[in-house]
């Protein structure tokens, strides 16, 4: 008897434990929820509301299905190390969206796995994304992550994987320690991007197609301010087209302390855009630095570089229209040593070329003939956080 008793109890704890909550239509409350839940249309939360979803919830999202934030509403995602949040494609199609809206709208996500989805932080919204996977998603032209006229927006510790891209338009955002792979488009794209915005330490790798670059800055329609950006210590290869575009008129973008590989370009400066790229190592590629006019009428771009390593690149440099370059204190394979700028051909030295690992050896030559008596390239170490091999 009392078996037969507890195996109820089971039966009806288990029940209960796999039964999914359905959720649709207007959230007025505040609200939070655990468990699995079927997300089978829009779901929009009033102004001022909070929605949680607490550690190891499981959202299965059916097709057109979106939670939307109106004004002041907030959207967070608690998963834990231990319980993270798992958001699916119920229907094995994409779904809809995560959207925050308003000036003190507010996205959190905290150690989530999203499949075939897209996240938005518009209108004066910020956002916190971390320690997430987000991939297998393909709508068009839409980016996995979007914002415009968002507020302050980090991305740190995240994984995009098998996407179009990510766009985001003036918005002051951090992104940090990521890694970004098997895009179709620009891995990471800053339109317009005002003064402390930031990409560091991290990876991005193995664009699907043609023109495909890692890293773009430039302009929605040509018009409003050009970017204000650094990027730094971040890992770049086989992407066919540039490691970093800076366009259309970008004001100031900073390119330290990265490495490039088998690249089109390793950077590029265009269209009257300005950029400081220094202590960088470009390997492979088809041009290391390229200051060109691509849309007519524009002119070409302006480079200010120095305590660079540019090594078995096609061409070091590539100049057209107006566009030029400060070369100085580099290291540079394929062009006439210069003493007046400290410019000179030597072998680097690098730990490992085979195996892409382009730390200096001891007795390098570009270690201290920098600026400053700097080393010449990378500042290691480059990249994002995830050492697991990369599949799609």
């Amino acid at each position: 008897m009392k078996f037969r008793i507890l195996l109820i109890s089971l039966i009806i704890f288990l029940v209960n434990r796999t039964s999914a909550t359905t959720l649709q239509g207007s959230i007025l409350t505040d609200t939070s929820i655990r468990g699995p839940v079927d997300v089978i249309a829009q779901v929009s939360l009033a102004p001022n509301i909070t929605l949680t979803f607490e550690e190891g919830a499981i959202l299965n999202m059916h097709t057109g299905a979106s939670i939307v934030g109106s004004d002041g509403s907030h959207i967070v995602f608690s998963g834990t190390v231990s319980k993270p949040i798992l958001i699916n494609a119920a229907d094995g199609k994409n779904w809809g969206k995560v959207e925050a809206n308003g000036a003190t709208g507010h996205l959190e996500v905290h150690h989530v796995q999203s499949h075939m989805g897209q996240f938005r932080v518009m209108k004066g919204a910020t956002a916190i994304i971390e320690d997430s996977y987000m991939h297998d998603y393909f709508q068009g032209d839409n980016p996995i992550v979007y914002t415009e006229d968002a507020g302050n927006v980090n991305i740190s510790r995240c994984k995009f994987s098998n996407y179009y891209e990510l766009n985001l338009v003036r918005t002051l955002a951090v992104v940090e320690d990521c890694l970004f792979q098997f895009m179709t488009a620009d891995g990471i794209d800053f339109d317009n991007s005002p003064p402390g915005t930031i990409l560091r330490r991290s990876t991005l790798q193995y664009g699907r197609g043609f023109n495909i670059d890692a890293i773009d800055f430039g302009k929605v329609n040509f018009t409003g301010n050009g970017s204000i950006a650094l990027v730094e210590q971040c890992l770049v290869h086989d992407i066919s087209d540039k490691g970093v575009s800076v366009g259309e008129g970008a004001l100031d973008v900073t390119i330290r302390g990265c490495v490039f590989f088998n690249c089109g370009a390793g950077s590029a400066v265009k269209d009257n855009s300005i950029a400081h790229i220094f202590n960088n190592t470009i390997v492979g590629c088809d041009a290391g630095i390229e200051c060109v006019e691509k849309n007519p009428g524009l002119g070409g771009g302006h480079a200010f570089t120095y305590n660079n390593i540019i090594w078995k690149s096609h061409e070091p440099f590539f100049i057209n229209s107006t566009g030029t370059a400060d070369i100085q204190y580099s290291l540079i394979d394929g062009m006439s040593p210069d003493a007046s700028r400290h410019i000179f051909y030597a072998d680097p030295l690098f730990t490992n070329e085979t195996l892409t690992d382009y730390h200096l050896l001891p007795g390098s030559p570009a270690i201290g003939v920098g600026l400053n008596g700097e080393d010449l390239g990378a500042i290691f170490p480059v990249g994002g956080i995830f050492n697991q091999p990369n599949e799609l």
